[in-house]
């Protein structure tokens, strides 16, 4: 069995995920799940290409802890997990409105928001880190323009999820951030207009506001 932890539950839905990758059904369990919680499991990958845990047993229950850090002299209070839920259900809605416009939520609010999270802990997610997986997207963003193949797109998303993954298990990248990507990784490689005018401008915003942070 492999140990794991719980990085995710889905508000009003009876699944949640372990590392990120591997989804549980609550019925498959004698436990109520929280994030952060500990757990042992099996791996198995379904014909649809989706990864499942399976035999999970819990070792140890998480805390649910919000933290405060100085920022330019002023005391902020660190974003609690519910808060990057709340963002992670809207994102799994989509990039665009009614009017396939891009959501102004995903161009300011969220951005701003996700900055600050990811701010909250100085040993991760440096400027040069995020900005790195920023300048990625763009290189393959460019290369797409020009060969106008959005399978070669998927497969490079598909590759840099692996990226993020290392990065984290590196301990340059926060689960926060890992959670955010892995999740816009996924939208974006539904279509090349999620991709185009759904991912790039929102990832821009989230830079822009980052690095003024």
């Amino acid at each position: 069995m492999t140990e794991g932890k719980i990085t995710r539950i889905p508000p009003g839905k009876e699944f949640f995920f372990i590392d990120n990758d591997y989804w549980c059904h609550k019925t498959s369990i004698n436990f109520e799940p929280q994030e952060g919680d500990v757990v042992a499991y099996d791996k198995e990958k379904q014909p649809d290409g989706k990864f499942r845990a399976k035999r999970v047993k819990l070792i140890s229950k998480g805390e649910s802890t919000i933290s405060t850090v100085s920022t330019g002299g002023t005391s902020v209070s660190a974003f609690s997990s519910s808060q990057l839920r709340e963002y992670l259900d809207e994102l799994e809605q989509g990039y665009f409105n009614d009017a396939g416009y891009l959501k102004e939520d995903f161009s300011i609010k969220y951005p701003i928001f996700l900055a600050k999270l990811f701010n909250t802990n100085t040993d991760v997610n440096k400027s040069s880190q995020i900005r790195g997986f920023f300048d990625h997207c763009i290189m393959i963003s460019g290369k797409f323009k020009y060969n106008r193949q959005f399978e070669y797109v998927k497969h490079e998303l598909s590759q840099l999820d692996s990226k993020i993954t290392y990065a984290l298990n590196r301990k340059n990248i926060s689960q926060e951030f890992c959670d955010f990507f892995k999740a816009n990784l996924e939208l974006a490689k539904k279509s090349d207009i999620n991709f185009k005018n759904g991912f790039l401008p929102h990832l821009q915003a989230l830079i822009a506001y980052y690095i003024k942070n």
